[in-house]
């Protein structure tokens, strides 16, 4: 797969269409320049559908559980400084879907709110980071992080799988440094510290990866498994300054891959 595309707003139709192609060949695709004769929100839910498969998303702000509903308001709150979802600090490199035991989700962020200062989101394409590793003679951390499986937990929801796997597409990456689970092995709660460590110390340091800023009514389109994502802190001082809501799909292209979720018993 190919990293980034920028699509530009056309038509509803046309638009869908182009994400929908741009999405079988990009792992990021960028959307810029919404109509706003149209309603934002029921323009991205025709869209979600259109896509494919609609994962629900949403998580209780308090407890984490899921609630069943399809979107995630991502939303500053200075009330909830210690959550990354409400607060305006930087969140580090992750994927999203690293303890939801299902692949090839496509997730996304449209815009509401936009920070008065910062909180662009950020990219680290699956390659690069191979690349990367391979630079800095990090081959024993390459090694491991590929033949050592890691559980991922959080509110009785699970996965369990190397940090990096391959399939016909290309790298895959499963991996979020706080929902660790606490009964994995010492050699996988070693691992994920010294990947940690590089992440932060090497690759935080570079600025090599992808900045995207989301201005009121873009969107941008990631598969989650590509890709390393994050969020550079912000400053803005009213609750609701920067809104992002963020919902996550399985593309009809990977229903072969899927059919326990697309055609369950």
């Amino acid at each position: 797969m190919e990293f980034y595309k920028k699509i530009q707003y056309t038509s509803p139709e046309e638009t869908k269409k182009a994400i929908q192609e741009a999405l079988d060949k990009y792992k990021i695709v960028h959307f810029l320049g919404f109509d706003f004769q149209i309603n934002i929100h029921d323009y991205f839910t025709e869209l979600s559908d259109f896509l494919g498969l609609v994962i629900s998303m949403d998580e209780d702000k308090d407890t984490g559980k899921r609630t069943g509903q399809r979107w995630i308001d991502i939303s500053y709150d200075p009330a909830r400084p210690n959550k990354y979802r409400s607060s305006k600090t930087r969140q580090p490199l992750h994927t999203d879907n690293s303890y939801l035991n299902h692949h090839d989700a496509v997730n996304y962020f449209y815009c509401l709110s936009q920070a008065q200062v910062g909180g662009a989101t950020f990219f680290l394409d699956s390659e690069l980071l191979i690349k990367v590793l391979e630079l800095d003679n990090e081959h024993q951390l390459l090694e491991d992080l590929k033949k050592i499986p890691v559980s991922f937990s959080k509110e009785g929801v699970s996965k369990t799988k190397p940090i990096i796997t391959e399939d016909e597409l290309g790298i895959r990456l499963n991996y979020n440094y706080y929902p660790l689970d606490k009964d994995n092995t010492p050699e996988a709660k070693d691992l994920v510290e010294r990947f940690q460590h590089f992440l932060e110390d090497r690759v935080h340091h570079s600025g090599i990866y992808t900045n995207i800023i989301l201005t009121k009514g873009d969107a941008v389109f990631f598969h989650d498994e590509r890709v390393l994502h994050g969020r550079n802190a912000f400053f803005t001082p009213n609750k609701g300054d920067r809104i992002l809501m963020k919902g996550s799909v399985i593309l009809h292209s990977r229903k072969h891959k899927n059919l326990e979720l697309f055609c369950p018993a």
